[in-house]
């Protein structure tokens, strides 16, 4: 049985005066002896032998002459019994209600951490954020912000330079907007150092902000992100600064490096996150930016879908749509829009892909014979059998120009839905012609 030490120092107390703990007999003691620590395990036995002797008879001369107690833990024992312990039940503790900065997404009095890979625009998507919070506007996903707010962007990657053009695109109000670097003679913020802490604790508490991004997680560390004894101060501190300030607190943070392919081809989990999964656990949520690749080839160009990807704070909200487009007004700064995510793009089986083939072919030829489809198809990899079945796909939009089942049938695409009308009931399938 394990017995807390402050159980153990009660008990202790009690002997001291010559008594037997509250719900305790001497037999029950005795037993309990091997479950004490030391030092009270060597009072222990003396203190037992004294409740041998009959109260009034010499039990205190007894207590006094065997057994050696150190002062400074007849003093502690003495507090511990003089201490009530009260352990309160779920209903008395008064709980405040989960706060929202952007419902479903960013918690106040919360840490949310914001992965993606790199080039992924996850400093564009956190600034456009801040924007929104500043002029009081929506979020990506329409809901409006609640209550307009100042920010602190903590720009441990030191590019004040981009994060300032990208405002001034933005016609974001900069008198809201707190940008915070290294600092004079530091070559980096660094929140395992006490003294950027300090600041960032200092900015908070003057500027009050709805908002802090921390631009980025590896940026703000010289111990890494691979253990639980890197990060966890690091999060303990900024959770408690969120807590204790009531803002939003958004860290930026990378993903792994893809096995095989850039972007990776897959949907992003939270396990994609990059370090200690201590990172993931101390997130209350946590959001993925990630590629939805529209063609063939993948394309940082491709528009992106953000996601939460973990939550234990409410549902999951539907994830967003994102694509950056140049801003007329200055091209080397983008445009961010949000809406529906984008549908991925999807393999073409080897049917689509000949009844593509056969739509561009008739398209450069005008008219070609069957046995002319077969030899170029055959050329192009597509036998007899998928440019029919290819063509049954296109249905109306391939129609036969001299008849029936005749060797000098042509097909050609229709350029009269009338006429593809009357093809398709006059000649079922195009029949092996």
């Amino acid at each position: 049985m394990l017995i807390p030490r402050s159980l153990q120092c009660r008990i202790i107390a009690a002997l001291l005066n010559g008594r037997l703990p509250e719900g305790y007999t001497l037999e029950q003691l005795e037993r309990l002896y091997f479950t004490f620590d030391e030092p009270w395990r060597n009072y222990l036995g003396p203190l037992l032998d004294a409740m041998q002797v009959p109260d009034g008879v010499g039990r205190s001369s007894f207590i006094a002459s065997y057994v050696n107690i150190t002062p400074e833990h007849r003093e502690l024992a003495c507090q511990e019994a003089e201490r009530t312990l009260h352990i309160p039940a779920m209903q008395e503790l008064v709980l405040p209600e989960i706060e929202w900065l952007w419902q479903g997404w960013i918690p106040r009095g919360m840490l949310t951490l914001f992965g993606a890979m790199p080039s992924a625009g996850k400093s564009y998507v956190a600034l456009d954020l801040a924007r929104r919070v500043i002029a009081g506007t929506t979020f990506p996903d329409g809901t409006p912000v609640e209550e307009r707010g100042k920010v602190i962007y903590v720009d441990a990657e030191n590019t004040p330079h981009i994060i300032n053009r990208r405002a001034m695109s933005w016609e974001v109000d900069r008198s809201q907007l707190y940008l915070m670097g290294p600092g004079q003679r530091r070559l980096m913020v660094d929140f395992t150092d006490g003294h950027d802490q300090d600041r960032l604790v200092e900015w908070t508490w003057a500027v009050r902000p709805a908002l802090i991004v921390v631009d980025s997680l590896s940026s703000v560390s010289t111990r890494g992100e691979n253990s639980v004894e890197e990060v966890r101060d690091i999060f303990i501190f900024l959770n408690r600064l969120a807590l204790e300030y009531g803002c939003g607190l958004l860290v930026i943070h990378h993903l792994r490096k893809p096995g095989a392919g850039f972007p990776p081809p897959r949907a992003l989990t939270f396990h994609d996150l990059r370090g200690s999964s201590h990172i993931t656990t101390m997130s209350r949520s946590v959001i993925g930016l990630h590629w939805v690749r529209t063609g063939p080839r993948a394309d940082l160009n491709d528009p992106r879908r953000m996601d939460v990807l973990k939550t234990n704070l409410c549902r999951y909200p539907a994830g967003i749509g994102v694509t950056f487009q140049p801003m007329e007004e200055d091209p080397q700064v983008a445009e961010i829009r949000y809406g529906p995510i984008p549908r991925s793009y999807q393999q073409p089986t080897k049917q689509e892909a000949c009844a593509r083939w056969l739509s561009e072919a008739l398209e450069e030829h005008g008219t070609l014979t069957p046995a002319e489809v077969v030899a170029k198809g055959a050329k192009a990899g597509f036998s007899r059998a998928t440019l029919y079945r290819a063509r049954r796909q296109l249905g109306q939009q391939v129609v036969v120009t001299r008849g029936k089942c005749r060797a000098e049938d042509e097909w050609a695409l229709t350029r009269d839905p009338e006429e593809g009308n009357h093809q398709s009931e006059s000649r079922k399938d195009g029949d092996d012609a």
